[in-house]
């Protein structure tokens, strides 16, 4: 987590949730499996076909991205101190004078539609940045001790308690 004067960024980790690499990998391998038997009749250019291709084409397109986010889907944060010349950090910077409060949420329970969704890779996150503006979740990819050196070092950073 790098940082120096007036920026700080953190980074949080991609989610690398079993569950969800094994269900999409699982379900594009059913897919192809499905695809390859009966390629013969989904090559004729009837209004089934092109449903059923359609279909096929928006299911690898989820699955695909549901994936690309387990195995790659790193979330970036910056925090520019008050005072920085304009230009110092990037638009979407979170300036230290507009961040009001940190909460640190722990991970939903597994049956609830939130923790279906962080054993997709897709939720779950660990921290709740509460802004004049709006609230940013933000850390799936997190762990608890983690999240916590993640509220000390912004803490630092910005010079004042945060943690709600």
């Amino acid at each position: 987590m790098p940082k120096n004067d007036l920026v700080l960024q953190i980074t949080s980790p991609a989610p690398l949730r079993p569950q969800g690499i094994l269900l999409c990998t699982i379900a594009l391998a059913i897919l192809a499996f499905t695809v390859r038997k009966n390629a013969d009749s989904l090559m004729a250019l009837t209004m089934g076909a092109v449903a059923t291709g359609a279909l096929i084409v928006l299911f690898v397109f989820l699955a695909g991205a549901v994936l690309f986010k387990n195995i790659f889907g790193k979330e970036q944060l910056l925090f520019v101190k008050d005072g920085a010349p304009a230009g110092t950090a990037a638009a979407t910077a979170i300036a230290c004078g507009d961040l009001i409060a940190i909460e640190c949420k722990p991970l939903p329970l597994p049956m609830t539609a939130d923790g279906k969704l962080a054993m997709l890779g897709l939720g779950g996150e660990r921290l709740m940045l509460v802004t004049r503006k709006e609230a940013i979740p933000f850390g799936i990819g997190l762990s608890g001790a983690a999240a916590t050196a993640a509220i000390q070092q912004i803490e630092e950073f910005c010079g004042r308690s945060l943690l709600r």
